[in-house]
């Protein structure tokens, strides 16, 4: 289904928000782990982690691999218990299931009160975005098969901050929302700007009610 392929500057930014909310050493589970690039790029601030994956047969590490569950979010729960992780990731994968404020609850459930959730997303508010929604009545890169996963999982739905906000109400807060790198498309330049309206990837960090 979904193996999460995000780029060095999204886990740099998530690493940051990590160490700002939950700090060093909180027990991490990343969902939709993919090959483990963000685990091990974490492993020094969060030594105890797991994740889950649709792909678990992709991990040379041993020490990685006998961390990782196999799940598949489109059915089933998280295989966690309640209130096990006092941080949880979920980077570049909510896009590409059918029922993302659902998975969004199963994350909020799996962590600790107090504790917190981190997930990424492509920003649809960006002007590109609105743009684009303005001329053909769709966002770029959903339902495009150049945007799918490794397992040819694509876009498919586009995660609004207000329905996010509300889907976590009651139970939840967003604390922090950061964005990464802005890119020209078809030239893919890289500018200097992190911003709602012009970044391609928004991040935000949520903190569940203690």
């Amino acid at each position: 289904m979904y193996t999460a392929r995000s780029d060095p500057h999204t886990y740099e930014v998530v690493r940051e928000a990590l160490l700002h909310s939950a700090g060093n050493g909180a027990k991490l589970l990343d969902v939709g782990c993919g090959s483990g690039a963000f685990l091990d790029s974490v492993r020094d601030v969060a030594p105890e982690f797991e994740g889950c994956d649709f792909n678990v047969g992709q991990y040379e590490d041993e020490s990685t691999r006998t961390r990782i569950k196999r799940v598949d979010l489109n059915q089933e729960s998280l295989p966690y218990p309640d209130d096990g992780f006092g941080a949880v990731t979920c980077l570049d994968v909510l896009e590409h299931v059918l029922n993302p404020y659902g998975i969004l609850r199963e994350l909020l459930r799996v962590t600790r009160p107090g504790g917190y959730v981190i997930v990424s997303t492509p920003n649809i508010a960006s002007i590109l975005q609105r743009g684009q929604f303005l001329v053909t009545g769709g966002f770029r890169g959903f339902f495009d098969p150049r945007h799918s996963t490794e397992n040819g999982e694509r876009h498919v739905s586009p995660i609004f901050g207000q329905t996010l906000r509300e889907a976590i109400s009651g139970g939840a807060s967003i604390v922090r929302t950061d964005y990464n790198r802005t890119v020209i498309p078809k030239l893919r330049i890289e500018v200097p700007l992190k911003h709602l309206l012009v970044s391609e990837v928004i991040i935000w960090t949520i903190r569940k009610n203690a």
